[in-house]
């Protein structure tokens, strides 16, 4: 008795868990729209989210880039002018030197050339000597000429502008990865309509046709995230 009693038992639960898994299977099957469209949903949701942040980190990326580039291309300006008002004053100094020393007053000569030429031109200057520029007629007609007259600042502003140019070219292209996510925070939000709306209509192929397309939305969407640096 005992026995039967316990095998009725366990085929009654046995039934009732095949009837749950049949049961479970069958509203799966009824209403699997409803299951990827809630799917799709949470996924869009997660996506749209992330983008809108990606865009707003990328966004502060580029605005940083670019007051870097502003920073640089003001130094540069700055530098470069000071380059030139370098030159110019050595170009005085020199001539200056040259009117003493054809005026015949050495010692006005040698009071420019010990006193008022800059670093710079001294050191052109004493290069460009031994080429007899007097009697030569193949010589650099002034020390300004010839590789040895450096112009530090000249250097220096044309490294600024340099990095200026490189700032702003990292800037576009934050830019752009930015405008990027923003188009994907639109299209996940375009994903999340169809999935949201396909649930409302009671014709299977519009509802079918509305997650495919949101589907398909969503791929491309992920797709075009993943290659983003």
């Amino acid at each position: 008795m005992a026995g039967d009693y316990k095998q009725a038992l366990d085929e009654t639960e046995e039934k009732n868990a095949k009837g749950a898994r049949e049961g479970l299977i069958s509203r799966i099957e009824e209403h699997w729209i409803e299951i990827i469209a809630a799917a799709l949903l949470a996924l869009a949701t997660m996506m749209s989210a992330w983008c809108a942040f990606s865009s707003s980190e990328w966004h502060g990326d580029s605005t940083e880039h670019y007051n870097k580039s502003n920073t640089s291309m003001i130094k540069s300006a700055e530098l470069l002018d000071r380059a030139q008002q370098q030159v110019l004053i050595d170009v005085v100094v020199f001539s200056n030197y040259y009117n003493a020393i054809s005026g015949g007053d050495l010692q006005l000569a040698e009071a420019y050339k010990n006193r008022a030429f800059s670093p710079e031109l001294k050191v052109a200057f004493e290069a460009w000597m031994p080429t007899n520029p007097l009697v030569n007629p193949d010589a650099p007609a002034t020390p300004f000429e010839i590789p040895e007259y450096k112009r530090p600042y000249r250097t220096k502003g044309l490294a600024e502008q340099r990095t200026s140019n490189e700032q702003a070219v990292k800037g576009k292209d934050a830019m752009h990865v930015s405008n990027t996510y923003i188009l994907l925070t639109v299209l996940s939000a375009s994903v999340l309509f169809f999935a949201g709306i396909s649930t409302k209509f009671k014709d299977f192929r519009i509802k079918l046709a509305l997650l495919a397309l949101g589907t398909f939305i969503f791929i491309f969407a992920a797709v075009v995230v993943g290659l983003q640096p």
